[in-house]
């Protein structure tokens, strides 16, 4: 006799999976808003080193982020919920039971995203405000400077008379 495996029908995610990529959406919002605040406080106290490691922190974080809400809409999608705004209060009329648990969870996604644009806006205003103060720094330099270089081929300083421009040595 022969034995034949089951067929196996289409796995659709269970509801309750959706609550539970809700909070480790919300997870992962929340690590990115903890990055963005060490980049905040390494440009408030002008540690330009710890930047680089954070920018690639943050790079990591929003691909995992992109990740966990493309799984969030094909949740939705595979339990015939839709894509959009109206999905997930659809999933929640759904299932009541879980509604609201995900709503919970939603909304707090919803919070660490809003606090994390605030974040971000204000780290690129300080990054530009960095960059006017350095620009203004070497325009102050490069105006203090007579014409022509300071240093002779040999590396060693030219004189500068203030009165007459520097002659080649």
């Amino acid at each position: 006799m022969l034995y034949t495996l089951p067929r196996r029908e289409a796995v659709k995610p269970a509801p309750t999976g959706l609550v539970q990529a809700l909070n480790d959406e919300a997870a992962a919002m929340a690590g990115l808003v903890e990055l963005l605040t060490l980049e905040q406080q390494a440009l408030v106290q002008g540690e330009a080193d710890r930047l680089e490691p954070i920018a690639q922190q943050k790079s990591s974080a929003i691909e995992l982020l992109s990740q966990l809400g493309a799984a969030r809409e094909r949740s939705l999608a595979a339990q015939a919920c839709g894509q959009g705004p109206e999905a997930l209060p659809r999933w929640c009329q759904r299932n009541p039971a879980l509604g609201p648990a995900a709503l919970e969870a939603w909304q707090a996604l919803l919070d660490r995203a809003m606090l994390a644009q605030q974040l971000n806006i204000h780290n690129g205003q300080l990054i530009e405000t960095r960059l006017r103060d350095n620009r203004a720094r070497l325009d102050a330099l490069l105006c203090a400077v007579p014409a022509g270089s300071l240093y002779r081929p040999d590396g060693h300083l030219r004189r500068i008379d203030r009165q007459a421009p520097a002659r080649p040595v």
